[in-house]
């Protein structure tokens, strides 16, 4: 396993910055972004889809121009430590993700027990020895990729804005009178003052 070089290490401490700390999701998405970016070489606009909400997320927000503020990241949310980046005038992609195949527990044990929360309880497992363990002799031996054609529409559809009939505030919709928020759907419940 090659040492950290300084680029590595400057983005790892700048995912890490963004994210607030450094569990080892960071560096291990900072490896992957890497990895990813490496394998597609040149490309001319650059998007990505992220397959969790978790620490990866953050690696590439800070290393590429995809962030969830534009659209060239897209989060489809399948559980899975991956992420692919292609270029999106021609859909021709990487994807990367931690193989768990290649996460041998004799090898990489608390790497391993972290990944697949197996170590009980988790709280015990000491962070900064997971990710050393990653940064010293894991690293890209427990990733791999795949090459991807992208089948994503071009660009999401945008709808005009409207305002709620309910609480008057402006939201985008193509047939509700009703924001989401209003008619029960919303993600939280208004007090009482």
């Amino acid at each position: 396993m090659e040492e950290l070089n300084e680029k590595l290490k400057k983005d790892v401490e700048k995912a890490a910055d963004f994210h607030g700390d450094c569990p080892p999701g960071i560096p291990i998405g900072v490896y992957m972004v890497d990895y990813a970016l490496e394998l597609l070489g040149d490309y001319k606009k650059l998007k990505c889809v992220a397959e969790t909400p978790r620490c990866l997320t953050n690696a590439v927000q800070v290393m590429t121009s995809c962030t969830l503020g534009n659209p060239y990241f897209k989060l489809i949310d399948y559980g899975k430590y991956a992420f692919t980046l292609y270029d999106r005038e021609t859909g021709e992609g990487v994807r990367v993700y931690l193989d768990v195949k290649k996460l041998d527990r004799e090898n990489y044990p608390l790497v391993s027990a972290w990944f697949l929360r197996d170590k009980s309880p988790m709280s015990k497992l000491d962070k900064k020895k997971v990710t050393q363990e990653f940064l010293t002799k894991a690293g890209r031996d427990i990733l791999s990729y795949q090459k991807v054609k992208v089948n994503l529409p071009p660009k999401d559809k945008l709808y005009h804005s409207k305002l709620c009939k309910v609480c008057g505030e402006s939201f985008i919709s193509k047939d509700d009178e009703v924001c989401a928020a209003c008619d029960g759907r919303g993600y939280y419940a208004v007090m009482k003052k």
